[in-house]
């Protein structure tokens, strides 16, 4: 294999891919990176046995070939290599010769870097894009949606169909669910029916890595592999795989309240203020505050004995008999700072009954949130 790549354009690439793989290991397989060449390019592809990302750089390829390179130590060549182009030259013995790709200067300052790559045979978990059905679909859409559910995914949890985002698409709205059993959040929208079977399971950390490539994304296909319990994200240049949770999501709907008879109306800027000061004296480990409401006022309130307390008064539009509802403050900003509305609305049953928080706004948006025991 031989080639000459822009020197700048390949370190881009080696950070993208990078962010996924493994420098724990010079070694271990998966702390490689895979290198092919196509047609006037260069494709490289990383996995953590998870996910995979691949990207593609334009190249003069003089010579056809594949070869796996230790992902980090190659980032850090590239990025550190003092000239503007790159002539990649692999040996028979996996040996790679990395020069300056300018024949003049090259003549006069003879660069040589060599490393020690593997057998591309031995990369885990390649892309197999042949028979998929990509869709397209608005990236800022589905930007929103991960943000507004996201939050509310499990961490680690024994119960693997909570640490992701399930989604379905039901009645022509495309639905986004996480919940972590003490908090919900739903959103739909209108898009694309990718799915190939009722509904999916995303792991966190996947969408996590999907944002980023998004996050300056101008357009967006999908596919989902239901063979192979994966889907596929293209755009541009980069094509992104992760395999899917399995199991059984629980049935949401039992848990959205259908009674709900106080409703509040509260400037949501003003709350977020008012909840990050609270939390100065929140006491810890779960940071609880209180919100007291009485005709015309909500209290936002924290104390931890011997240290302080924050109490703050808002304007919202409550009426009816005084009630104090018990939050773990994070929970509640997690809500308010994933939405972008002026005003935020609250409703409620009683301070031990979940509390509900919509976007008045976006019919489409939900979210529950358990209270604390005061």
């Amino acid at each position: 294999m031989e080639f000459i790549i822009s020197k700048n354009e390949l370190s881009k690439a080696l950070s993208t891919v990078t962010s996924i793989t493994s420098s724990k290991e010079i070694n271990d397989v998966v702390s490689n990176v895979l290198i092919e060449t196509e047609d006037g390019a260069i494709s490289i592809t990383a996995t953590d046995l998870e996910r995979s990302l691949r990207d593609k750089v334009p190249a003069n390829v003089i010579k056809q070939g594949s070869i796996l390179l230790p992902g980090k130590k190659l980032a850090d060549l590239v990025k550190g290599f003092r000239y503007d182009t790159m002539k990649f030259l692999v040996e028979d013995s996996d040996k790679v010769i990395i020069q300056n790709g300018n024949e003049e200067q090259e003549k006069k300052f003879k660069t040589n870097i060599e490393i020690m790559g593997k057998n591309a045979e031995e990369f885990p978990m390649p892309f197999q894009l042949n028979g998929l059905d990509f869709f397209s679909v608005n990236p800022v859409i589905f930007l929103e949606m991960f943000k507004k559910v996201l939050y509310a995914a499990a961490v680690d949890d024994a119960r693997v169909v909570f640490n992701g985002i399930f989604v379905e698409h039901k009645n022509d709205l495309l639905h986004f669910v996480a919940t972590d059993g003490r908090r919900l959040s739903l959103i739909k929208r209108i898009e694309n029916n990718f799915l190939k079977s009722s509904s999916i399971i995303i792991p966190s950390r996947s969408v996590k890595e999907i944002q980023k490539l998004l996050s300056n994304a101008s357009e967006m296909q999908i596919a989902h592999d239901e063979e192979n319990h994966q889907i596929y994200i293209k755009t541009g240049d980069i094509y992104f795989t992760t395999k899917l949770i399995e199991g059984t999501f629980p049935d949401y709907n039992l848990v959205i309240p259908k009674d709900q008879p106080h409703k509040v109306e509260i400037y949501r800027e003003d709350l977020i203020d008012a909840i990050k000061q609270a939390m100065v004296f929140a006491p810890d480990p779960n940071k609880q505050v209180q919100l007291h409401f009485k005709d015309g006022l909500l209290m936002v309130v924290s104390a931890t004995p011997d240290l302080g307390k924050v109490e703050d008064g808002l304007e919202c539009n409550y009426s009816g008999e005084p009630i104090a509802i018990g939050f773990n403050s994070n929970y509640l900003l997690d809500v308010l700072e994933s939405l972008t509305c002026d005003k935020v609305l609250m409703t409620f049953l009683s301070p031990d009954a979940p509390a509900m928080f919509f976007d008045p706004t976006d019919k489409e948006f939900l979210s529950i949130v358990m209270p604390m025991k005061i």
